[in-house]
């Protein structure tokens, strides 16, 4: 069964406000792997008087809207009924050979007791790579914590722990990446990921969160990923880059 025929809903959260170009990116990068019926959750501005401002100590105002979206995608899959929510931001890009590698994990995502779903791990020890696998097929493994929420996907039962998670981030003050921790705190072993990464970030879109960035465009860069000797080889070069950088 196609990715688009697997779950009830999809969303996309997207800045018009900051970045509407993305919207072009977005619409043919999910027409590409057969989403064609999707919803645009467009966040808002934050405003300089709002209150919860003061619960971040740096920059605050993207990390803040992006959570905003989140709140208000699992809201909205709610109100719709929809047993699944797959939420992507609007950067989103996925694997060039995405529906094989889909269709490898297709049984085990349907037969597996997840929660949250992330299509994709990023390396947790300071790592510029996460290793995958060669030969073997493409399969989900329990994870606790994780990098980016550019891919999301949350079952109906799991949409309020999600959005309770979302909400101490912002009490906290926390990326909304850090969701990850406080979810499988309450929830141990209910958040998995592909062991390859079928999606990411593309590059050169500007970023929406640190500005004047922009990400390289290189599958490394895009994806965060790559084979046990490619991880041996590149990992040890970037830290040494990292190191003389700073």
């Amino acid at each position: 069964m196609a990715f688009c025929s697997v779950f009830d809903g999809f969303a996309v959260i997207h800045a018009a406000f900051l970045l509407p170009e993305r919207r072009k990116h977005f619409e043919a990068e999910l027409k590409r792997v057969g989403i064609r019926d999707f919803t645009v959750i467009e966040t808002h501005q934050i405003r300089d008087d709002d209150n919860r401002l003061k619960n971040y100590k740096g920059p605050a105002y993207g990390p803040l809207s992006l959570t905003d979206g989140f709140l208000m995608a699992i809201d909205h899959a709610e109100s719709a009924g929809w047993n699944t929510a797959v939420i992507m931001e609007d950067d989103i890009l996925f694997r060039k050979n995405f529906v094989r590698l889909w269709a490898d994990v297709e049984r085990e995502v349907q037969n597996t007791d997840w929660g949250v779903l992330a299509l994709y791990r990023f390396p947790q020890n300071g790592s510029f790579l996460v290793s995958e696998p060669v030969w073997s097929r493409t399969r989900l493994v329990p994870i606790v914590h994780n990098t980016g929420t550019f891919c999301l996907i949350v079952r109906k039962k799991y949409y309020s722990c999600f959005r309770n998670a979302m909400l101490t981030c912002i009490d906290k003050g926390y990326p909304c990446d850090f969701f990850y921790g406080i979810f499988s705190y309450y929830n141990p072993c209910r958040i998995y990921a592909t062991n390859r990464n079928l999606a990411g970030q593309p590059g050169g879109l500007p970023s929406s969160l640190t500005k004047g960035a922009v990400r390289r465009d290189s599958f490394y860069f895009n994806f965060r990923s790559g084979s046990p000797v490619e991880c041996m080889i590149i990992n040890p070069l970037h830290a040494m880059l990292r190191k003389l950088k700073h």
